[in-house]
């Protein structure tokens, strides 16, 4: 249905108002409630003499070259619009980007841009550059679901060597491929700003992630990196795993629904015996087997870093023994996910014996670190510690349990034998 001119005429002189209190505007065609070309210029002129404007929505509403027109004047002079999102455009002007570009310039105060799904033809490289060269104040940019080909990326990669505001950039679903990651990513290396990058289901496979490990060699700011879905192998794992010995910046790394196998999750393993920065890694549905996982819990004690870790499904019982005998050595890790079959709970919905002593040593982990390190305990203590606590302390699991054992002895790491009055 179309939209009503009456409620577009109350909502222009709302926004026009020098006293309004809309913060919010969000049209959305969602529903079959199309908007006229008319009503859509008199909406965006209304943006334009707003004041107190901070976010603004496009959604599944198309927009004419004179609609356009409209919209560009009204994002250049938004004095406090701070984030814009324009979604599921197919139809609309190929010129937009470019012109986006344009009121970016000019707007400082625009920090977040979403564009999802809205070009047929794909990213051109001069609109993609020049948005990245132009849009100095931007902080996050998503530009998801469109399709992102080499030169649009080279244009961005070369862009991003020179941002220095960037901080998230999100490309998920964008079609890039081995040659276009490898030319962003050539970009990323130099950029000094970037905290976060998203390239979730792009599949770009094992050269596309060379690309990415050669980039993390070289840059000194990247925090998180995403890359879900692109058909990565053992091989591109372990060349991962390689540039994240030397990387030291790297925080969380996300690699699920790739296929890195056992050989993959032995190599990151042995990396994390050696980068002390990488906090969470997430890797579930990536055929790993047993084999793979029993690696990954005998390194798991040696493992300095790391505090959150998903592993996806296990199936094998040796596998969670292994699991929860590796916590009782590691003084890092606080968060496990898992998944596990129904039977994974007894009758009663109370936790297996081994997914208590995991979830056990899990906090203690989370409780006790802090007071461990403040009486400098040895390390080789640690197991022994709390294999103590969870048969003589309370036993049932709590946080505290730790700190109850040692605040009820004193003694307990002063003591030459540190286990002798137990």
């Amino acid at each position: 249905m179309n939209v009503s001119k009456k409620w577009c005429d109350d909502l222009c002189r709302e926004l026009s108002a020098s006293t309004t209190d809309v913060k919010s505007l969000s049209i959305d065609g969602t529903h079959h409630d199309r908007i006229e070309e008319a009503h859509l210029v008199s909406l965006f002129d209304a943006m334009r003499k707003n004041r107190g404007l901070i976010s603004f929505a496009l959604r599944h509403t198309d927009l004419s070259r004179t609609a356009i027109s409209a919209l560009v004047p009204a994002l250049k002079n938004s004095r406090f619009l701070e984030s814009v999102l324009i979604e599921e455009m197919s139809d609309t002007d190929e010129c937009l980007l470019e012109l986006l570009a344009v009121a970016l310039f000019f707007n400082k105060t625009i920090k977040q841009l979403i564009l999802r799904s809205c070009w047929v033809d794909g990213v051109s490289p001069y609109s993609l550059g020049s948005m990245l060269n132009t849009m100095l104040h931007l902080t996050d940019l998503h530009i998801c679901h469109n399709r992102i080909d080499e030169s649009a990326a080279e244009s961005a990669g070369v862009a991003l060597k020179q941002n220095t505001s960037l901080e998230l950039l999100d490309l998920t679903g964008s079609s890039m491929n081995c040659e276009a990651i490898c030319g962003l990513a050539r970009g990323i290396a130099h950029n000094s700003s970037l905290k976060k990058v998203v390239l979730d289901f792009n599949n770009f496979g094992d050269k596309g992630c060379e690309g990415l490990a050669q980039m993390l060699k070289k840059n000194a700011t990247l925090e998180e990196l995403h890359f879900f879905g692109n058909q990565v192998t053992a091989k591109g794992a372990s060349t991962l795993a390689n540039a994240l010995k030397v990387n030291k910046t790297l925080r969380a790394l996300e690699l699920s629904f790739n296929r890195i196998g056992d050989e993959g999750v032995i190599a990151l393993a042995e990396c994390l015996t050696v980068n002390t920065t990488l906090e969470k890694v997430w890797f579930p549905s990536n055929s790993v087997g047993c084999d793979g996982m029993l690696a990954f819990a005998d390194q798991l004690p040696k493992m300095k870093g790391l505090k959150e870790l998903y592993v996806g499904l296990l199936l094998d019982d040796d596998i969670e023994d292994a699991l929860a005998q590796a916590l009782q050595d590691n003084l890092q890790l606080s968060i496990l996910y898992m998944e596990k079959p129904v039977e994974f709970e007894e009758d009663d919905g109370v936790l297996s014996p081994v997914a208590r002593s995991m979830d056990f040593y899990l906090r203690c982990n989370k409780s006790g670190r802090r007071l461990l390190r403040e009486r400098d305990v040895d390390r080789k203590l640690w197991g022994r510690v709390l294999a103590s606590a969870i048969s003589n302390g309370r036993g049932d699991g709590t946080p505290d349990v730790l700190h109850f054992m040692i605040r009820s002895n004193p003694c307990l790491f002063e003591n030459p034998d540190p286990l002798g009055e137990l």
